[in-house]
């Protein structure tokens, strides 16, 4: 039953609110830097269009992913240190991004590597959450700022029919976000009910667990509304807010159906981007 009076389910989407526009404002905060400094230097921003990018490229390159990815999570062995070392790698190389976009390098790097090793050390939920949001902000921002938004809209609407048949029919979504879990390493937002459980380790975090304490909010949910928010920067704050808005309302949309779907594991791309979609209409004719 949804409710949103009711203290967790209230704290619930503060909490995911909070990380989702922590994310989409540092993301914005790094396409702004990058286009700054392409003006600065006196270039041109140049955005790929959907005919100089290869679709067919992406998605061997995709598919292979999640072969790589599937293959695993069927290890009980090696498992844990790969997806750790996984997760790390895009905290970093993100991380990385965002921080040396208003930081020098000196300054930058040692932030992030002391907080990967609290990361390793504590594996508290927060600095998990941090990381992830450092992560997808540096990557969706640059990305966002290179691609045009006419190949962001195909790639979402291609990954959101992936995201149903991964949920609903052949489920494998389901066990990758277990097995991550099992390691320690979700590559998503965590969200629990108290304010104090960001306190807790990510050896607590059960996905698919009926207590319900913890909803999982995938980077790919929070990276793809970004990287079509920053493909509009160029064009004027104004756009890129309009996708900005729209994502936060498929956002709030999804949270609401997963609540009337009765709480069961459900694609969060597919909502985000008819709401992301709808918006990048709107937003050419500004």
């Amino acid at each position: 039953m949804f409710n949103i009076n009711q203290p967790s389910i209230r704290n619930l989407l503060l909490f995911e609110l909070f990380w989702f526009i922590m994310a989409q404002l540092a993301g914005i905060f790094v396409a702004h830097n990058v286009i700054v400094s392409f003006i600065k230097s006196g270039e041109k921003i140049r955005q790929v269009s959907p005919s100089d990018f290869s679709l067919t490229n992406f998605l061997i390159s995709f598919l292979g992913v999640i072969i790589f990815i599937l293959l695993i999570s069927k290890f009980s062995k090696g498992k844990n240190i790969i997806f750790k070392a996984f997760f790390a790698l895009i905290a970093f190389l993100g991380g990385e991004v965002f921080l040396e976009s208003f930081l020098p390098t000196i300054i930058a790097l040692p932030i992030i590597l002391i907080l990967i090793f609290f990361w390793f050390k504590t594996s508290s939920i927060w600095i998990h959450n941090l990381l992830l949001v450092l992560g997808t902000a540096g990557i969706g921002g640059f990305v966002g700022s290179s691609l045009s938004s006419q190949v962001v809209v195909i790639l979402f609407f291609i990954l959101a029919i992936y995201d149903l048949i991964a949920v609903y029919q052949t489920r494998h979504m389901i066990k990758i976000a277990k097995s991550m879990a099992e390691s320690q390493a979700v590559l998503g937002i965590i969200i629990p009910k108290k304010i104090s459980d960001f306190n807790k380790k990510l050896k607590d975090v059960n996905i698919g667990d009926e207590k319900r304490d913890f909803l999982v909010l995938g980077s790919g949910d929070i990276i793809f509304p970004l990287i079509l928010t920053a493909s509009f920067l160029p064009q004027g704050i104004a756009k890129s807010g309009t996708i900005l808005i729209f994502s936060l309302s498929g956002l709030l949309f999804g949270f609401w159906l997963f609540f009337k779907l009765g709480q069961k594991p459900m694609p969060a791309l597919p909502p985000l981007a008819i709401f992301c979609i709808i918006g990048y209409f709107i937003a050419n004719l500004i």
